[in-house]
């Protein structure tokens, strides 16, 4: 930064060059004030548009995890009626356990979401580091 001794005679000349160079680092400051907002800006309406798209994909995985959910606990409450009926017809066990393996096709199969948050994750480290450099 090249800075120069003021020349001034006269109180009133430095007056004037005194207001020039208060109004000079004004408005530079004003300046990197705006490019520093309109950057933030720009960060926060980015990290908005990512954020959402990754709360549409988990609200997709949620309901597909919740469908096949569903479709599984149907299979287990028919076979769980098919067992009832079973027993209260005392049925054989041997029979029944084959009977509902056969036409049922049990297993395990619970479906849970991998939920997305690298976006929030991203944009919090985003606001530390602006954080950091403003201090």
């Amino acid at each position: 930064m090249h800075f120069e001794v003021p020349k001034a005679k006269t109180l009133k000349e430095f007056g004037g060059e005194y207001v020039m160079i208060v109004i000079s680092i004004a408005t530079a400051l004003a300046l990197e004030h705006g490019v520093q907002t309109l950057h933030h800006r720009h960060l926060a309406h980015e990290a908005a548009v990512k954020i959402d798209a990754e709360i549409q994909t988990n609200v997709h995985e949620l309901d597909e995890a919740l469908n096949h959910n569903n479709e599984q606990q149907k299979k287990i409450m028919a076979a769980r009626e098919q067992l009832l009926a079973g027993i209260k017809a005392k049925v054989d066990g041997q029979v029944l356990i084959k009977q509902l393996l056969e036409q049922h096709k049990l297993g395990l199969s619970i479906m849970s979401p991998s939920l997305r948050r690298e976006a929030w994750e991203v944009a919090v480290a985003n606001q530390g580091s602006s954080m950091a450099r403003a201090c």
